[in-house]
């Protein structure tokens, strides 16, 4: 994605938050904002804290996590619009039952790595192999040091 690109979206989704961060917000009020900046579609999901939106507008994709109470940008992630979006119109609403980030205060939620989510890019091992040995083509269970003395 061009600087340029990048620079308008950041400069939009700020003018946007800060008119947003005043007050506690609710997913209609924020879905007609988006609609409002000329958004095609957007989706908005409201779990109990917080208000989750993604939003299309010019082959671009924006996710934007609030704090419902404060209207706080929790988080905030922009990229291309994948192919299963590009063509969507409109506004959806739905309820979650729970919020999409933590609550710990760690801002690292992208990281995914060291989160205790079901993540299949962690460094560990799942293949029951617990002992950190190659078990292919050997046989380490032997219970001595392997040496014939």
């Amino acid at each position: 994605m061009k600087l340029k690109t990048r620079l308008m979206m950041f400069t939009a989704l700020t003018a946007l938050s800060a008119g947003m961060a005043q007050a506690a917000i609710t997913a209609t009020d924020t879905a007609q904002t988006y609609v409002s900046q000329g958004y095609t579609y957007v989706e908005v999901k409201d779990g109990p804290t917080q208000i989750k939106v993604e939003a299309v507008r010019d082959g671009l994709k924006i996710e934007v996590v609030y704090d419902k109470e404060t209207g706080a940008v929790l988080k905030t992630e922009t990229e291309a619009a994948g192919y299963d979006y590009l063509y969507l119109t409109g506004v959806e609403i739905e309820g979650e039952g729970q919020d999409f980030l933590g609550t710990d205060d760690d801002e690292d939620d992208d990281d995914p790595v060291g989160d205790d989510e079901d993540d299949s890019s962690d460094d560990h091992d799942d293949s029951g192999d617990h002992d950190g040995d190659d078990d292919d083509g050997g046989d380490d269970d032997r219970g001595d040091d392997g040496d014939d003395d």
